[in-house]
């Protein structure tokens, strides 16, 4: 395997990261980073960084999402449903099916194709070579209930912020609502997001692997990719988090306003004047 295919410039967590569940969290949950390979430009420190996610319905609709958002092409929204207290596996999205190619074309230069399997998403970047492309690693390690999936959120971006404190310049911290997600935090290696439909929740971590066209030079191009490829990503979760609440919200409203039509057929028709049946006379002819 060539060195540029060993690089990880970014992502959610690779598929032989361990679960983050709700009783045990570690900074082990993602690859350890040297500050040699900090492709973040902004120092995080617990002070600046935000310790866990609103609380609100949904943050799909926060006001603090950026612009770029509103304008990013969606392709597949993304709507997470409870089953009881899990979320319904026909609801998560897996690696082939998070990001599209029209959805991601608009973000990565010269994509002309993508294919995926298991956990991982191949992109097909003109000028790269067929056996080194760049491609993304893909997992949603936790899902279910809001209150379950926060509380872990909360304990691992706990051990991340620390670890921030010894590695300056390594992690950026998005903020609560920024993108349009509910949470979100990159290490320079993984990128991590909290997201959130209604009381329905998961964990969503990406690693992008290789990305080193993005720019004249190596270093240009991992910068590249964390500045600007994955704020461009969470845009898109978020903006895939907005489409499939309108999506819902449209077929409560055309259930509710179907509802209302066949109700009130069941009333009774006013029947045309004079066509009433009179009522029976008291006084008999003779």
């Amino acid at each position: 395997m060539s060195t540029r295919a060993k690089i990880a410039v970014a992502g959610l967590v690779v598929a032989a990261l361990p679960v983050v569940v709700a009783t045990t969290g570690s900074a082990e949950t993602s690859p350890a980073s040297s500050p040699t390979a900090a492709t973040s430009t902004s120092a995080a420190t617990p002070s600046s960084a935000s310790t866990g996610a609103s609380p609100s319905a949904s943050s799909s609709g926060s006001a603090s999402s950026s612009a770029a958002a509103g304008s990013t092409h969606v392709d597949k929204p993304l709507q997470l449903r409870l089953g009881g207290k899990t979320v319904d596996p026909s609801s998560v999205p897996d690696a082939t099916s998070l990001f599209t190619r029209g959805e991601l074309a608009p973000i990565i230069p010269h994509l002309d194709g993508v294919s995926g399997s298991d956990d991982t998403l191949e992109l097909n970047i003109a000028g790269e070579p067929s056996d080194d492309r760049s491609h993304f690693v893909i997992a949603l390690p936790h899902t279910g209930e809001w209150k379950d999936v926060e509380a872990a959120w909360k304990r691992d971006k706990a051990l991340h912020e620390k670890r921030a404190q010894a590695n300056r310049g390594l992690y950026t911290f998005y903020g609560e609502g920024a993108h349009g997600v509910s949470d979100s935090f990159t290490d320079g290696t993984t990128t991590h997001a909290l997201v959130r439909t209604g009381d329905a929740a998961a964990v969503v971590r990406f690693s992008g692997i290789g990305f080193s066209t993005l720019a004249d030079s190596h270093a240009d191009s991992r910068r590249a990719y964390t500045t600007k490829t994955v704020p461009a990503l969470l845009d898109l979760l978020g903006a895939k988090l907005r489409t499939g609440e309108s999506t819902k919200d449209a077929g409560a409203s055309s259930s509710a306003t179907s509802s209302a039509t066949s109700g009130g057929s069941a009333s009774p028709s006013t029947s045309p004047a004079g066509s009433q049946s009179a009522a029976p006379s008291s006084t008999s002819a003779s």
